[in-house]
Order: structure tokens, then C-alpha cells, then sequence
């Protein structure tokens, strides 16, 4: 499954405060939406992303890397 993250310029994807585990977003839209709220530092971009079915990861998702 692709999903939509936010990377920082340093290559890490941002986290959830929560769960500590990276956010992605079904579309690209919803991931730069987030952006312009915040997320991410400077320089950062939304970056597509695979996702795999994991019970640990964010909303029962994990990224592939």
C-alpha cells in the first residue's frame, strides 16, 4: 500500500508524540496539509512511502524501508 509521509531534510520521517512511531497519510494532500500545520522542520517535503500491516506501527501500519 503507498501512503504519504512527511521527511525531514535529515531523512528521518516525522514521528507521532504519541506512539513514537513515523505518521503517514492516505494522500498527498492530508500529508501537506499536516505539513503547513507543522509538522516536519525546514526543508522538509512529503515523500511517498509503502506501508505494511504491522500490530506496532501507526494505525496498524508500519513503513517499509
Amino acid at each position: 500500500m503507498i501512503a504519504y509521509c512527511i521527511q525531514n531534510a535529515n531523512g528521518a520521517y516525522v514521528k507521532s508524540a504519541k506512539s513514537g512511531t513515523p505518521v503517514w497519510w492516505n494522500d498527498a494532500a492530508q500529508a501537506q496539509q499536516a505539513f503547513y500545520q507543522g509538522y516536519g522542520g525546514i526543508d522538509s517535503k512529503v515523500v511517498p512511502v509503502r506501508v505494511r500491516v504491522s500490530p506496532f506501527g501507526y494505525n496498524g501500519y508500519s513503513i517499509v524501508e
